[in-house]
């Protein structure tokens, strides 16, 4: 069973500060972001812009591991399943230009072209270079590659239902109406046409608590857990108050986001890496890896 020096330190620090957010948004959340709204400030803008880049930069990453690395089938699915993981890497990276210059350029006539053709070759360039990851690691490699997957596309999915259950008002929506008589806590729903509650930006920010992976797979970075914990909570906190900036989110929205990820991660951690079923799992990747 896997045993880190500042497990449980990092489990109850996380959920202890969270709980104490989420107990001053109970009765300050309108308030907090009348104070910081400032929806042209660069520093909202900037974080808005690249707080969902985390779980498809992860996912570009295990494509490329997994083209590096194919399970080992039949020659001809094998040779299938690494034509299919070089294709995910570039189709990946084609969807963060998109996604990413879209929101910088979005005036420009011929962005579409530029995003593609930067997807391509940054793409190309990945799976070029993918032959210098070391073979020796490649069970530790390929053991990341799942586990990133599995973080980022699991973790989105209960925010985007609870989004859709709750249908609370954003503060900017609000601001717009000229009127808060439409704000709710977060503890109520909202009026159904709304997707403030939770917030998809820090849902996706707080994905790179999947960076702890690195010390669970590559026993030399055991060492490094807490950094990588403190620099994904630094980093899910950070776009999440841009949100509180940018009128897109209230402090229960970002906090709510960011304890979902943190409990779905801490379960695909148990199931995947601690329980017998990451054995199999991890059996299975190792016979695949040859």
């Amino acid at each position: 069973m896997l045993k880190t020096k500042h497990e449980k330190g990092m489990i109850i620090f996380f959920y202890a500060f969270s709980a104490v957010l989420m107990v001053i948004a109970s009765f300050y959340d309108l308030q907090i972001d009348q104070y910081v709204y400032s929806p042209d400030n660069f520093f909202g803008i900037f974080f808005d812009r690249i707080g969902e880049l985390p779980p498809f930069l992860a996912v570009a990453f295990s494509c490329m591991i997994l083209y590096r690395f194919p399970p080992i089938f039949r020659r001809w699915a094998t040779v299938l399943t690494k034509i299919i993981f070089g294709l995910g890497t570039i189709a990946a990276w084609i969807y963060i230009y998109y996604d990413f210059v879209d929101k910088w350029i979005s005036n420009f006539e011929y962005r579409r072209i530029i995003e593609v053709i930067f997807g391509i070759i940054t793409g190309l360039i990945c799976l070029y270079f993918s032959k210098y990851i070391p073979e020796e690691h490649k069970r530790s490699f390929k053991s990341l590659a799942v586990f990133f997957i599995l973080v980022s596309l699991l973790t989105p999915w209960p925010t985007n239902e609870l989004k859709d259950i709750w249908g609370r008002l954003r503060f900017r929506q609000l601001v717009e109406a000229g009127s808060f008589d439409g704000f709710t806590p977060w503890y109520t729903f909202g009026p159904g046409d709304g997707r403030s509650f939770p917030s998809g930006h820090t849902t996706a920010a707080a994905a790179t608590f999947m960076l702890m992976g690195i010390s669970y797979f590559f026993p030399s970075q055991k060492k490094n857990e807490l950094k990588y914990f403190i620099i994904a909570f630094v980093f899910t906190f950070t776009v999440g108050f841009s949100r509180l900036v940018r009128g897109a989110h209230f402090l229960s929205d970002i906090t709510f986001a960011a304890i979902i990820v943190f409990t779905v991660f801490l379960i695909i951690r148990y199931l995947y890496v601690k329980k017998p079923i990451s054995k199999r799992i991890k059996a299975y990747i190792a016979k695949k890896a040859g």
